[in-house]
């Protein structure tokens, strides 16, 4: 299914609600986002790399920890460092990150990016009617995405808890990663 918008009907300002730290949200945080200018002036070493790791506290980067492009891999040292700074890790849904000041290529060309809300859902309860209802078209938006591919990886990387990433649930995203992790 086409997502029939374009990326300049996208309103940021929505999709962007899921990147800031709230007052609900843990205070100290490891994300993986898009390397912004105010990142890159934490690490003049980054070159051409599209993301970062970056622990936040209180919403301010305290260090990057990693920059690069392979997402699944910056998420796998996002875990790694939240497990060691006794921060909470926090995966990014591609719709979100397509809100950053410099949104990279999953970001922008992700079909979720047009409605972030279908797949990560409403802020207010919905009955299980509708989250049926929302989760068979936000997979329909998904099958003909162009970074699917890329989605993929990062998802199962993230082991997000909820959401539609790259087509899958949040449950089935979790049913793939487990034979993988025990070969």
């Amino acid at each position: 299914m086409a997502n029939p918008l374009r990326s300049s009907d996208v309103r940021p300002l929505r999709a962007a609600r899921s990147l800031r730290v709230s007052a609900q949200a843990p205070e100290h945080v490891v994300i993986v986002e898009p390397l912004t200018p105010e990142l890159r002036r934490l690490v003049p070493s980054a070159g051409d790399a599209g993301w970062a790791t970056v622990e936040r506290y209180g919403g301010r980067p305290v260090k990057v920890c990693a920059t690069g492009d392979d997402l699944a891999r910056l998420t796998a040292t996002a875990r790694g460092a939240a497990w060691t700074y006794g921060a909470v890790f926090t995966a990014s849904h591609p719709a979100t990150l397509a809100a950053g000041p410099e949104p990279c290529a999953l970001g922008q060309a992700a079909e979720c990016a047009y409605d972030p809300e279908l797949h990560t859902g409403p802020d207010a309860p919905e009955s299980p009617e509708q989250e049926s209802a929302r989760v068979a078209v936000a997979r329909q938006v998904c099958e003909t995405c162009p970074v699917r591919a890329l989605c993929l990886p990062y998802a199962l990387a993230s082991a997000p808890a909820d959401g539609v990433w790259a087509g899958y649930t949040a449950d089935e995203l979790a049913a793939l990663a487990r034979p993988a992790l025990a070969s």
